[in-house]
């Protein structure tokens, strides 16, 4: 079945943790966490899609393609600030250090998976999952050392221009970028679209 699949994290989670376990104060992490997994919860009817997979920082949403591509990127501008809202009240004034960067990112991509069962749950397999998390890894530039990707998004150009553009034109700061992706096509080099979603 031909699917969006979105991969999103936080970035600079780990050390972002790391600082608030020092004083004690990861239960302001999970409040976030909850806080995020609560509006993804209460928009999953309205945008048609599904939530795959919680992986510690992020999450992984399996999409209908005939989502509203404008309606899901202003989705995606919503999560971006509520983290950030969040972020900013409760979280930062508790940091013995400033870390950056911080924020979300996402990698897209669009294509086939299918469904399985392991292990008695529900499981995805397919070159689609792999490429979204890949997208998703890489969006900075690895030749500019303090290269920010956050609240940004990347996906593989013709997916750009075939699904999204029409709907999205004008509206965000995007630029094309080359990106090896490891392990995918013999890391062949992937034309890119890269969004500042904020």
């Amino acid at each position: 079945m031909q699917k969006i699949v979105t991969f999103f994290d936080i970035c600079s989670s780990s050390k972002i943790t790391e600082d608030l376990a020092q004083n004690n104060d990861l239960s302001l992490w999970r409040t976030m966490l909850k806080k995020i997994e609560r509006n993804i919860e209460n928009k999953k009817e309205a945008l048609n899609f599904s939530i795959y997979k919680f992986l510690g920082d992020g999450w992984v949403l399996i999409i209908d393609l005939d989502t509203d591509k404008k309606k899901l990127l202003e989705y995606f501008v919503e999560l971006c600030n509520v983290f950030s809202d969040h972020f900013n009240k409760t979280i930062e004034k508790r940091l013995s250090t400033e870390i950056k960067p911080v924020g979300l990112t996402f990698g897209l991509d669009i294509g086939e998976i299918f469904r399985i069962l392991i292990g008695g749950a529900r499981e995805y397999i397919g070159p689609t999952l792999n490429i979204a998390a890949r997208l998703q890894s890489c969006i900075s530039n690895p030749n500019k050392l303090e290269d920010d990707p956050s609240n940004q998004l990347m996906m593989v150009r013709r997916n750009y221009y075939k699904y999204f553009k029409d709907d999205v034109s004008g509206i965000y700061k995007l630029v094309k970028a080359r990106r090896k992706l490891k392990n995918i096509k013999n890391d062949d080099t992937f034309v890119c679209t890269r969004i500042w979603l904020i």
